[in-house]
């Protein structure tokens, strides 16, 4: 059996090289920026605004390296996914 260990730290020093200046680790950043209308609240460790695909795949494959999950605040999003399914 593995352990899985999350390294936030890791991520958000390496996600700085892919998306200068769009890396925020402060509460109240990370509380604006993860706050969704959904019906539940979860402030993220770290949150990087992506502006391209290009680094939404890099961020993906770091993600894997670094053990974390990814979130995308938009609760309408999941509403319009299921619907499809």
């Amino acid at each position: 059996m593995s352990i899985l260990v999350k390294d936030y730290d890791r991520f958000a020093k390496e996600a700085q090289a892919i998306c200068k200046d769009r890396v925020y680790t402060d509460r109240l950043r990370r509380y604006a920026y993860g706050v969704d209308a959904s019906c539940y609240s979860y402030l993220p460790k770290v949150v990087v605004k992506a502006e391209n695909e290009s680094e939404v795949r890099r961020l993906i494959r770091l993600c894997q390296q670094c053990a974390l999950f990814i979130y995308i605040p938009c609760g309408w999003l999941f509403f319009v996914w299921s619907m499809f399914q």
